[in-house]
């Protein structure tokens, strides 16, 4: 198994108000937990760092309300206006993208457990395919942080490690 902690500590490290969407910017408490507000751009640059669909990784989403009691409740609320969506990333298992557990690099902004079992694999939403802008300055960081080199070897042991599985356990590993 890779070791994924040096990835998810430099992304959290690296995070960082200029990476919040406008509509998190202004929702998000200046007291709030660092991570609060980045899931998609955090999950997103973990993706990417990590070799994406060629490693096996899939995104999933989850949209969820806040109960009055401060409990999250996956699904819509009764007004669309306080829906909100969490971002995590799913590995592989057993040859399979996406079955895997669940590395969620923003999970800290929750005091509870968080409903993953209730998402869906989903894209991101770059229309390219690559990592959006804020993403891209996010990998950026980490790279600095961590170096090319160090960022390359995880990636490329994440997508060998995916092909080994698959061709284990009989999957086309094309």
């Amino acid at each position: 198994m890779i070791a994924l902690m040096p990835v998810l500590q430099s992304i959290e490290k690296n995070l960082s108000r200029d990476l919040l969407s406008r509509a998190w910017a202004k929702m998000v408490a200046p007291d709030a937990p660092p991570v609060s507000g980045h899931c998609a751009v955090a999950a997103e640059a973990l993706y990417h760092l990590l070799g994406g669909a060629q490693a096996g990784l899939m995104p999933c989403v989850c949209k969820y309300h806040w109960t009055d009691d401060g409990a999250v409740v996956p699904g819509r609320g009764q007004d669309a206006k306080s829906d909100e969506t969490h971002w995590w990333i799913r590995l592989p298992r057993k040859g399979v993208r996406g079955a895997g557990r669940v590395v969620d690099p923003t999970a800290a902004q929750y005091n509870q457990p968080f409903p993953y079992d209730k998402g869906t694999g989903r894209h991101f939403m770059a229309p390219h395919g690559g990592p959006s802008k804020r993403a891209a300055i996010l990998i950026a960081r980490v790279r600095a942080d961590l170096g090319d080199e160090t960022i390359t070897m995880m990636r490329n042991a994440m997508i060998m490690a995916y092909k080994r599985s698959q061709a284990a356990y009989g999957f086309n590993a094309s």
